[in-house]
Parts: C-alpha cells; sequence; structure tokens
C-alpha cells in the first residue's frame, strides 16, 4: 500500500474508506435494501436510483458526464441531508432535481 495514499485526506484509498463508513451507518445501502431506478446510465445519462430499508430512504446519483440533467424526483426528495457529495452539489426544485456534470452524491430523505 502506497503510504502517501494513507496520509492524503482526499487520497482514492480514503474516499474508498468514506464510502465504506456511509454504508456501514446505513442500512439502505446494504445488500438487502430495495432498490428502484429513476435513470439507468444508458445513452449516456446519469445513474440515479433510490435505496430503500428500514425506513430509509437513499437518492444516489453518478453522473460522469460533461453536462447537466434535469430529473423528474416528484417530492421524494425535497427535504434531506447530504451523506456524500463530489462535484458540484445539485438543484431541487419543484420535483425536479438538476444534476451537475462530473457528480456523484448520497442524499437521504426526510
Amino acid at each position: 500500500m502506497d503510504p502517501k495514499q494513507i496520509k492524503e485526506e482526499d487520497s482514492l484509498l480514503n474516499e474508498v474508506k468514506n464510502l465504506i463508513e456511509i454504508r456501514k451507518a446505513h442500512k439502505a445501502l446494504m445488500n438487502s435494501g430495495e432498490i428502484r431506478f429513476i435513470c439507468n446510465g444508458a445513452m449516456g445519462e446519469p445513474l440515479a436510483y433510490i435505496r430503500l430499508a428500514d425506513g430509509e430512504a437513499i437518492l444516489v446519483v453518478l453522473n460522469p458526464t460533461d453536462r447537466e440533467f434535469e430529473l423528474d424526483i416528484k417530492d421524494a426528495f425535497c427535504e434531506g441531508e447530504f451523506l456524500y457529495q463530489i462535484g458540484e452539489k445539485p438543484t431541487f426544485t419543484e420535483g425536479k432535481i438538476v444534476i451537475k456534470k462530473m457528480s456523484a452524491f448520497y442524499f437521504m430523505g426526510v
């Protein structure tokens, strides 16, 4: 293991460790949780899905493209908190979400 990866906060190693800790803390992100796809990532679109388990609902979005996308999410995720984010934060308006280019996030709805 590269010692620089351990020391650098923004290294890939530490990013993966952070994601593992988030997954361990939320049952909806475990294998037993239900999954509902909003956008399947095909044809140059982002991958977006909702994970559900034990009363938790977490929106997971990955947009590796160089353009923004608008998705209809109804009002299910108009309020909540970001559990993880890389890139620019999305904007939520009237049942839609604008996903910024080159970004990813986990958002837990209330």
